[in-house]
C-alpha cells in the first residue's frame, strides 16, 4: 500500500540481487515510483530493466566475485579500485 509506496519513494536506488526471478514485480514497483533499480543480469530481470536508462545491470556471479575476499576464514566484502560492471 501506501507505506511501501512511500519506502521505495525515499530510495536513492533499489538494490535487487536475485538471479532467478522470473518477472521482477519489486523491480517495476521500484522503478514506478521513480527509483534506479542495480539487477542482477538473469531471469526476467533484463526485459524489465533497461539497462543504462532505467537502471543497471550486473553479471551477479562476476560483481560477487570482484567483491568478496576470505580473510582469517570470513568472507567479507571490499571496495577494489573502480572498473565497470
Amino acid at each position: 500500500g501506501t507505506e511501501l509506496a512511500s519506502a521505495y519513494a525515499s530510495s536513492d536506488v533499489f538494490a535487487f540481487p536475485s538471479d532467478s526471478e522470473t518477472l521482477g514485480v519489486a523491480a517495476l514497483e521500484a522503478m514506478a515510483a521513480g527509483v534506479p533499480v542495480v539487477a542482477a543480469r538473469a531471469g526476467g530481470i533484463p526485459h524489465v530493466v533497461d539497462h543504462g536508462r532505467t537502471g543497471l545491470l550486473v553479471e551477479l556471479a562476476e560483481a560477487v566475485a570482484r567483491h568478496t575476499v576470505v580473510q582469517n576464514g570470513r568472507l567479507t566484502w571490499h571496495e577494489p579500485a573502480p572498473q565497470n560492471l
